[in-house]
């Protein structure tokens, strides 16, 4: 009854209200019906005056109506949209409509599409709400709001400004709301309009350039003692593109260096006379006079590595936080026990970013059965925060955690065997966010933590009734990520390359060493060249002369590697002279072979075999879309070990991979239906894999069998299309699987565990392009920078090698001239054992041109000794004798040239002539092979 009486009363007129005034306002009329939005016909855009375009009329009432800017090129990255917008309409046409005011709409819009499609910004003064969002579809969403009492009949100086993909909504010079769109299309247009039909009013609209105001950012660095950094300090901070931002230093001496401003960049010095935390403050300024000042926090880390007993009464020494501790001298062996029963940290400040802690948990000395376990501790920043790994007491169970506002949380264990003596040998291994405890070298566990790891303090912790550490040592290790492109110097194999790094203002490199590859100072530039089969990741240790006159040293990485696509067979190592400085397995690409470091690309383990996988190092990024393809020869079940196809490949630690995991061929039986099953049917069953290896551990997310025709073999391809990958082998789809990131900025290749793998050939390649499995692989050139053959000379034992071309004939040709009737040519040829190949070498006479000469010498993939004619790009085989030859042997050739008679003999027991047509003894005489690799002696030429 309430209701009703509510109801009736809110029906009836009020004094001086017509019933027809009230009809009016229900359907929005107060006057004259709500038309569509005023907005002018022409506004200024980028100082110039374009045209507004008329507001497009919706379908119903409630449909926005905007009215597009024509603007006629492509928007810039930065702009802004600015409008002086109305929030009411008024009309006095009626004596009710006096005295109030009606709310309406206003907004901004772009990457305006159709009117279901576009962006907008803006305000609804009827529900007192300031809106970003997007039609999305003919749906609006709404991205952020902002309710707050706006206010009527007075209007708002609205302006959007785009940065890139984020929209900031500004009103009266009051930020309202933000939001980052995934991506704004600037071939879109821009407008204004309002989300109702409404006569908004519009007044003083521009398009105009937009510069952010500066935003700085506190920067953090680590350093070590006597080095020398350049940090970009205004990278972290937002600032006006296109102006060119000048930095200021405030503090140019800090204690433990200085700091110089070199191409508006922080260059710090370091010299040694202190470590920890320092700030450094500066100052940046635009064009426009804005200016902003921030702090730059150095950590200059403690030299490493140290020991317990350097620690033990020197300037680090140790600060105990909980509990207490002493030092135990065990009587009868003289081993002296750090005994704990709390927390206490290491007076080294902050840790590098990559560095490792080893220490002994022994047993108790009056009981050698009881070890009551301990702890490291690392990222320690006060007693109720920080990350522990170690020995759970009483327990033989190793573990990795955090201690979170007090609350302890085991993030790995596992449990492990008791081990005689009962001691625990740890081995913490932090390399930023990731973490990895060996125990006594044969057993681990890994975690990897959501933030870096090494910007807290490092200690141990004991249990309450004590823990007995022996022995303390805190090392730093290089870390080398192959995936870090931006980190590592890239150069191009075989090609000599000029190192961009940047020195100290006055100082000059006194020397320079590399790993694997070789090293230059020239006019006070670092060139490099990589070894001859060599490729991946390289170390240069790099001594510096500062201008003070101090001494620095810094260490460069270096990747030697090709471009994108690539074409590659499987190759050994063992015909090279120090094959164990190589991996034993290879690619060989246009004829060149390419052999990587057998350990050491696991930063924080220089001597960890990772021969087990074949890379492919690239100089570039690979594109977001790629196809990697193997060829299998005939695996089952009996002898194959699973050869997968791994890539985004960071360490061996942590990639992904997939492929094949086991073949199981089909039933050898006698039975007619045996028969005819394994003649007309797939007669293999096969299981697939993909997954990930993160920080050690590997996890399987597919898995896959098919009955496949593995008869002769079968390729496998791995095709990725950004974060998706799709497995095929045998031109069948296996698997697909989504990865949360792209997969293109890691290394690929092949895992085989086996000394002799099944894959032969690998390729990286642009996406689909090759053919069916019927018709085979397209023929493309790949890599021709490495086309022209390398010859090269060994010190030691005055071998030359070439590495072939796969185009034109290999040639070396002698600078000693014939000058007699009767000339020897004697030189030893090793072959390789280089599958795929007609593996070749001879000597060379008679030579007039790159398409005309004569050769003579041995054919070890056919088999025979030879006398020939090289012409036009074909070999004429005049005299031949067939002969038993063998890959890795050397042969020693004696050609004997007399007039216009050529005589061969190999190894003085076989030989063959023949009698040409042109004297012999004019043109140069050499080496050379036709698109074989192979080791020559320097020619001996008697005449």
């Amino acid at each position: 009854m309430a209701n009703n009486q509510q109801h009736h009363k809110q029906r009836r007129l009020q004094v001086g209200e017509k019933l027809e005034d009230r009809r009016m306002l229900a359907y929005g009329i107060c006057g004259r019906d709500f038309s569509e939005p005023n907005i002018p016909s022409h506004i200024t855009a980028f100082n110039d005056t374009v045209q507004v375009g008329e507001v497009l009329a919706g379908i119903s009432k409630r449909t926005p109506r905007v009215g597009l800017i024509n603007t006629p090129a492509t928007l810039p990255l930065q702009f802004s949209l600015s409008a002086d917008i109305l929030t009411t309409v008024q009309s006095t046409t009626l004596p009710r409509c006096q005295s109030r005011t009606f709310p309406i709409s206003g907004i901004l819009t772009l990457d305006y599409l159709d009117d279901r499609n576009f962006k907008f910004a803006g305000f609804d003064a009827a529900r007192n709400l300031w809106l970003i969002g997007e039609r999305i579809n003919g749906r609006t969403r709404i991205r952020q709001w902002l309710k707050e009492a706006i206010n009527r009949d007075r209007s708002y100086h609205v302006q959007i400004n785009i940065n890139v993909n984020q929209l900031q909504l500004v009103a009266n010079n009051e930020i309202k709301l933000t939001h980052a769109f995934p991506n704004i299309d600037r071939n879109n247009p821009t407008g204004l309009g309002a989300l109702r039909k409404a006569p908004t009013q519009f007044q003083n609209v521009a398009l105009t350039d937009y510069f952010p105001e500066i935003t700085t950012n506190t920067d953090s660095f680590k350093i070590k003692p006597h080095a020398s950094a350049v940090v970009d300090v205004l990278a972290n901070d937002q600032i006006a593109q296109s102006i060119a931002a000048q930095l200021t230093l405030t503090d140019s001496v800090f204690a433990g260096g200085t700091a110089a401003i070199v191409d508006d960049q922080i260059q710090l010095t370091t010299d040694g006379s202190s470590f920890g935390t320092k700030t450094i403050s500066y100052s940046v300024a635009d064009q426009f006079g804005r200016r902003a000042t921030e702090l730059l926090e150095i950590t200059i880390t403690a030299p490493l590595p140290l020991s317990l007993d350097v620690l033990s009464g020197s300037q680090y020494g140790f600060n105990v936080l909980q509990g207490k501790t002493e030092t135990i001298t065990v009587a009868d062996s003289g081993i002296s026990l750090h005994r704990l029963t709390g927390i206490e940290t290491i007076g080294i400040s902050a840790p590098p970013t990559h560095f490792g802690i080893t220490t002994t948990l022994a047993a108790n000395p009056n009981n050698q059965r009881v070890n009551r376990g301990g702890y490291i501790v690392f990222d320690l920043q006060d007693q109720n925060n920080y990350r522990f790994a170690g020995v759970l007491a009483g327990r033989q169970t190793i573990t990795i955690g955090e201690v979170s506002d007090g609350r302890t949380f085991y993030r790995r264990r596992l449990v492990i065997t008791k081990p005689n003596p009962f001691s625990f040998d740890l081995q913490l291994v932090i390399d930023g966010p990731k973490t990895r405890l060996i125990v006594n070298q044969d057993q681990y566990i890994s975690h990897q933590f959501e933030s870096d790891v090494t910007g807290g303090l490092v200690g141990l912790k004991g249990h309450r009734r004590g823990s007995h550490f022996q022995g303390l040592e805190i090392l730093e290790f290089s870390a080398i990520d192959v995936a870090d492109i931006q980190g590592i110097v890239n150069v191009s194999v075989h090609e000599q390359a000029v190192l961009e790094t940047v020195l100290p203002e006055g100082a000059t490199y006194l020397s320079a060493a590399a790993e694997n590859g070789n090293i230059l100072i020239e006019n006070n530039q670092l060139v490099y060249t990589a070894a001859n089969h060599h490729w991946g990741p390289d170390n240069v240790e790099v001594s510096i002369l500062l201008a003070s006159g101090a001494r620095q040293s810094q260490t460069l990485t270096v990747n030697a590697g090709i471009t994108f696509p690539m074409e590659s067979r499987l190759v050994y190592s063992d015909y090279l002279e120090n094959p164990d400085l190589q991996s034993q397995k290879g690619l060989r690409i246009e004829g060149h072979s390419f052999f990587q470091n057998p350990t050491g690309d696991i930063a924080h383990d220089n001597t960890i075999d990772v021969s087990d996988f074949t890379l492919v190092h690239f100089t570039d990024e690979l594109p977001e879309d790629f196809d990697i393809r193997i060829q299998l020869s005939n695996p089952t079940k009996f002898n194959y070990e699973p050869e997968l196809i791994v890539f985004d490949y960071v360490d061996a630690l942590n990639y992904k991979f997939a492929g094949l995991e086991y073949a199981e061929k089909g039933t050898s039986g006698f039975s007619l239906w045996e028969w005819v099953a394994n003649k007309f049917f797939d007669n293999a069953t096969t299981k697939w894999l993909v997954g990930e290896v993160i920080n050690g551990e590997s996890h399987v997310y597919r898995h896959n069998i098919k009955h496949m025709d593995l008869t002769n073999g079968t390729h496998v391809v791995v095709k990725v299309r950004g974060n998706t990958m799709y497995l095929s082998g045998a031109g069948k789809r296996v698997n697909k699987y989504a990865f949360d990131t792209p997969l293109n900025r890691g290394q690929v290749g092949v895992y085989a565990p086996t000394s002799q793998p099944f894959f032969y050939d690998l390729r990286v390649l642009e996406p689909d392009s090759y053919n069916n499995k019927h018709r085979g692989i397209k023929s493309i050139q790949h890599n021709t920078a490495l086309s022209p053959a390398r010859w090269t000379r060994n010190s030691t034992d005055s071998l030359f090698e070439v590495q072939p071309s796969l185009t034109t004939p290999s040639l070396n040709l002698a600078t000693v001239p014939l000058n007699s009737l009767k000339s020897t040519i004697s030189t030893t040829i090793t072959i390789p054992q280089i599958p795929g190949l007609a593996a070749n070498g001879f000597i060379v006479f008679d030579y007039q041109n790159i398409d005309s000469f004569k050769v003579a010498g041995i054919r070890v993939g056919i088999g025979d000794l030879l006398i020939g004619q090289f012409r036009d790009g074909v070999l004429i085989k005049l005299k031949t004798r067939e002969l038993s030859l063998n890959t890795q042997t050397a042969y020693r050739l004696d050609l004997t040239l007399e007039s216009n008679r050529a005589q061969i003999s190999l190894d003085d027991h076989y030989s063959i002539a023949y009698d040409f047509n042109d004297y012999l003894l004019v043109n140069p005489v050499g080496v050379g092979t036709l698109q074989s690799s192979a080791f020559f002696t320097a020619p001996e030429i008697s005449q």
